[in-house]
């Protein structure tokens, strides 16, 4: 079961993006939104879509093996 942390994390509702946002704006990038530059907030924006792409990717990786037998290599890599 996933905690309010880990639906902050990989969620997709725009309330949880927000959220995500400011996270990454605060704790990994060490900015306040008052004095975040606009490259700030892009970054704080990549890395909310990082986590979620890694999110998929990894569960991805956990999904029984015969639905995993149906995706290519490539296709893996793209999810």
């Amino acid at each position: 079961m996933q905690t309010v942390q880990d639906r902050v994390r990989v969620g997709r509702t725009p309330a949880e993006l927000k959220q995500a946002i400011l996270d990454n704006l605060y704790y990994v990038q060490g900015r306040v939104p008052e004095l975040a530059t606009t490259n700030d907030w892009y970054m704080a924006l990549a890395y909310t879509v990082r986590d979620r792409m890694m999110n998929d990717w990894i569960e991805a990786l956990r999904a029984p093996e015969s639905y995993r037998g149906r995706l290519s290599p490539i296709s893996r890599l793209n999810s």
